[in-house]
Order: structure tokens, then sequence, then C-alpha cells
């Protein structure tokens, strides 16, 4: 019988409409959170806060990283490296066409966007 390894979930999310304060926290553990002023930077410290070594997960945002539009993407934290997989090549670095297989340009294929914070 094949085994399906379930991805980590954590969350980010706005503490008030009004606040500049963001908190993430894994959903099997929701007592640890860590802040920050933006998504990008809640997420990177609860990950050096709370993870020891690689981690992939799937993220829920209230918000992108950027702070727009709610968003649930796949990500990788390879410390120091917080990873977005890149959703126009589902993460294969490549761009398969009608007529051709070429990189992605999105991720120039890596099939992963740093994020910076």
């Amino acid at each position: 019988m094949p085994t399906s390894t379930r991805l980590n979930r954590l969350i980010c999310e706005r503490h008030a409409l009004d606040s500049s304060q963001w908190f993430a926290w894994d959903v099997d553990q929701p007592y640890r959170r860590s802040c920050g002023d933006h998504p990008a930077a809640a997420l990177r410290r609860f990950l050096e806060t709370h993870v020891e070594g690689e981690l992939q997960f799937e993220l829920f945002c209230d918000r992108d990283l950027a702070g727009n539009g709610q968003n649930i993407c796949q990500m990788r934290w390879l410390p120091p490296d917080l990873l977005l997989e890149c959703t126009d090549c589902r993460a294969t670095g490549k761009y398969i066409g009608l007529f051709a297989c070429e990189v992605c340009q999105s991720c120039n294929g890596q099939g992963a966007i740093k994020i910076l914070s």
C-alpha cells in the first residue's frame, strides 16, 4: 500500500485589519508563533525560530507574500533560503509549450523563486 507524506501546513495572517503585525504558525502547534511587519518577515522568523533543518510546507496566507490578496502555495525552507515553488512550470524548471520545451522564464529553470525579506 503506498504511503502519502503529509505536508506541514503553516498559516500566516494579519493580527487585525488596522495592524501592521503579521503572525505565522504551524497548524499542528498554534501556540508557537512568530510575528513580523509583513508576511515574509513573520514566516521567516517562525522558520528560523521553530524549525531545524529543511522543511517543505503548504502556506495558507490571508494575503500573498507582498501583502495583497489571499494565497495558498507550496514552499520550501532551505536555511537560510525561503523558496516559493514556481506555479508557471509546476516546480519542474521547464516550460512545455505546444511546439517547444524551454527553460521556465519565471524561475530561470530553478523550479522555485527565492523570497527576500
